[in-house]
């Protein structure tokens, strides 16, 4: 009897024992992204295992470059067969059609493993199916940032809450453009480029895919010359400044600073300061919009300039707009007034060979209709 019992005791460790190791099982995520995987793809790589790690408690997530065979647990492969190996090896046989922007949840078991694809028809495709992953699971991403379910998820239910997935997704718009930069201290044009990083961000997991800067004939982002006339113009806000003093309200927040400024054009007065910080402003948009898988575009209105642009366009009038900052044809300009048209490809120019990667340029008219002199012949000719 007493044989029987040491057998029984050790019997039922060994029952413990196993029922533990598959429990420890059970919580872990590998999250396996190619060695050589698109940059957009490691990211969202690195997005996904962080939202993992705030969703799940108790639970082992790593990211691998490769995970070997006899590894235990779910297994998450970020990517499409064109860019993972191990998704090529796992679901080339069940990856459906898809275009450059079509998204992939799809649960499938090799080798029983359970496995999850997180993927796309392309690297944003990818990162955006990784957004989509989150927000099925309770995260809401939002401009300023993610909001997590208030509490942590049970490690048990990792096989309900990431198991049984079979989403393709497609847009209805395949263009998403979210505008930014424009003309006013309370928008945008007052972020320096580590808030429109972080934004840009967020804008990505939302599926936005395309950034519009909207630029002014005032502001400092393009510098050229025509006919021996230089851009001097070069300001923000329409040139108002804003004071921070005592009865500034929450001033506490600006550190001590005596003006409201774009952190990235503070404490500089010139132009040629201007221009230069305004030129790096703008790359470095571009560029964060590129690393995320965004297109650009750029938007001015090409028959409006700066005041000190009169002298090289005979009779331009004043264009109506706050503290009239800018010029615009007259009654001497008809619409294919030389003059014009070339002053026009001067400012033109200038922005597509200061700015690389811009994929798109939007031409808007001015904001006020005060060119009419040629309005009846224009219309015949039309």
């Amino acid at each position: 009897m007493k044989h029987l019992s040491i057998f029984g005791g050790c019997l039922g460790a060994a029952v413990l024992m196993l029922t533990a190791g598959a429990a420890m099982a059970e919580t872990r995520i590998d999250v396996e992204v190619a060695p050589d995987a698109p940059k957009l793809e490691r990211m969202a790589t690195d997005e996904l295992a962080a939202g993992l790690n705030r969703l799940f408690a108790d639970v082992d997530v790593r990211v691998r470059a490769g995970v070997p065979e006899s590894a235990k647990g779910l297994r998450i492969l970020v990517g499409s067969p064109a860019t993972n190996p191990s998704v090529k090896s796992v679901a080339a046989d069940r990856w459906p059609t898809v275009s450059d922007q079509g998204i992939v949840l799809k649960s499938v078991d090799s080798n029983g493993r359970r496995c999850l694809v997180v993927g796309g028809g392309s690297p944003a495709a990818t990162f955006w199916a990784a957004g989509e992953l989150g927000h099925r699971l309770g995260v809401r991403s939002l401009l300023h940032g993610d909001i997590f379910p208030k509490d942590k998820y049970p490690a048990d239910s990792i096989g309900e809450r990431l198991g049984g997935f079979d989403v393709v997704m497609e847009p209805t718009l395949r263009t998403r453009t979210w505008r930014t930069i424009n003309d006013f201290a309370v928008g945008p044009e007052s972020w320096g480029l580590n808030d429109q990083r972080k934004l840009f961000r967020q804008l990505a997991k939302l599926k936005f895919n395309r950034v519009m800067l909207s630029i002014y004939p005032w502001q400092p982002f393009i510098d050229y010359e025509f006919d021996g006339v230089k851009k001097q113009t070069g300001v923000l806000w329409y040139g108002e400044t804003y004071r921070i003093d005592g009865d500034t309200p929450g001033r506490a927040a600006f550190g001590g600073a005596r003006f409201f400024e774009n952190p990235d054009f503070a404490g500089l007065a010139s132009y040629d300061e201007m221009a230069a910080a305004g030129q790096k402003h703008m790359q470095g948009l571009i560029d964060a919009a590129r690393e995320l898988g965004m297109s650009v575009g750029i938007s001015i209105s090409p028959l409006e300039f700066p005041r000190e642009f009169a002298a090289a366009l005979p009779g331009a009038r004043d264009a109506t707009g706050l503290k009239n900052l800018t010029i615009t044809a007259g009654a001497p300009q008809s619409p294919d007034d030389a003059v014009l048209r070339d002053l026009a490809k001067a400012q033109i120019r200038a922005l597509l060979e200061t700015y690389s990667g811009v994929d798109v340029l939007y031409l808007s008219m001015p904001e006020f209709p005060e060119w009419q002199e040629h309005a009846e012949a224009a219309w015949r000719r039309l």
